[in-house]
């Protein structure tokens, strides 16, 4: 249920703080007031800048930080709520196989969001590069998108 409320939460602030227009007259205004705060907290208990949030359907909870490596974190609450402790989830995106993806550059990988297919497979955006990551868990192969920016409208 925590879960639910807090990625309800985050939902909301992201797209409240999104909106460029005003409302339409008549439209409802809310005000939104954390219940909960929850402390991430990573396994070497160092800086976490979260990129990113997903609930999956099994209702486990990913993150992952955009500024020292790139690999998903489930989020394991603890009894009480007030803390949840930062686990790596699978071996997708590791340093290594970014590294591989841009020998010439093989740090500095600057990745935000995450999704997920249909088949499980899980995206990654890289910010500076342009770059759509996908890595599939049942083979870990991580891979870069084809996609040519030049011919987006």
């Amino acid at each position: 249920m925590i879960r639910l409320i807090l990625l309800s939460l985050v939902a909301a602030v992201l797209f409240c703080g999104c909106a460029t227009s005003p409302q339409p007259p008549g439209w409802p205004k809310y005000r939104l007031r954390a219940e909960q705060i929850t402390t991430l907290t990573p396994p070497n208990r160092d800086q976490f800048d979260a990129s990113g949030l997903m609930l999956l359907p099994s209702g486990e909870m990913l993150t992952m930080r955009n500024n020292r490596d790139s690999l998903l974190y489930r989020i394991d609450y603890l009894p009480g709520g007030k803390e949840a402790r930062l686990v790596p989830f699978n071996d997708c995106f590791s340093s290594n196989q970014l590294a591989a993806l841009d020998p010439a550059h093989p740090r500095g990988f600057d990745c935000e969001g995450i999704a997920r297919d249909e088949q499980g497979r899980l995206y990654l955006c890289e910010e500076r590069r342009r770059w759509i990551l996908r890595c599939d868990p049942a083979s870990g192969k991580t891979e870069r998108l084809p996609i040519d920016w030049g011919m987006a409208a």
